[in-house]
């Protein structure tokens, strides 16, 4: 099963959580993905919340829900981070 193209980068990603009906806290990870290649390529919101396994949601969607989430990791940059967990090619600059 394909699950798209593998990313180029990521930026701006931090840890989000919100809060469910029944108190609970919900973890997302939010940030910018690089995705396409050449004339195509471009950055797109996402948003990766941890169900079970995980659900994942790409822009408009993605922006909206991390905006409604509360921050907590007081604003540290997770691209690296991601980025060597998962083998990307190389980390972005945070600006958009």
């Amino acid at each position: 099963m394909s699950h798209g193209p593998k990313p180029d980068g990521f930026r701006q990603v931090n840890l989000r959580f919100r809060e469910t009906d029944t108190g609970t806290r919900s973890y997302m990870l939010c940030g910018q993905v690089h995705i396409g290649t050449g004339a195509k390529a471009e950055w797109a919101d996402f948003a990766t919340i941890k169900t079970d396994p995980y659900e994942q949601w790409l822009g408009g969607p993605a922006a909206d829900m991390c905006a409604k989430a509360t921050p907590v990791t007081g604003g540290r940059d997770l691209a690296p981070l991601l980025e060597q967990e998962l083998g990307s090619k190389a980390s972005q600059p945070t600006a958009p």
